[in-house]
């Protein structure tokens, strides 16, 4: 099965995607994204404010002892495919009108 194009509606021959937040949803999104379109057509990132990823339906085990908690606690940016990128930061604002997110520290 062949990857579809992106329409491009600038001069710049790809598309960013920002995903914010890094969790289950984010992480799955960024990396089925990153999947199904081309590396030229679509640049992704990821932005969350911390770099330790839950698997939270592991939580359910702990009382009970099989599991023990730093077996749930992951690097988000290990779950991420390598060409994704990772900005760990606070998000400070988000512009619909302007399509831009200002992190923490100015980026």
């Amino acid at each position: 099965m062949s990857r579809p194009h992106l329409p491009h509606d600038s001069e710049d021959m790809s598309k960013h995607v920002v995903i914010l937040g890094g969790g289950t949803a984010g992480t799955m999104t960024a990396n089925r994204l990153h999947r199904a379109y081309d590396e030229r057509d679509i640049r992704i990132t990821v932005v969350d404010q911390d770099d330790d990823h839950v698997y939270q339906p592991g939580l359910l085990f702990l009382p009970f002892g099989p599991a023990q908690p730093h077996h749930l606690v992951r690097s988000r940016r290990r779950q991420l495919n390598t060409a994704i990128d990772y900005k760990r930061a606070r998000i400070e604002r988000v512009d619909l009108s302007e399509r831009t997110v200002s992190l923490d520290g100015g980026s």
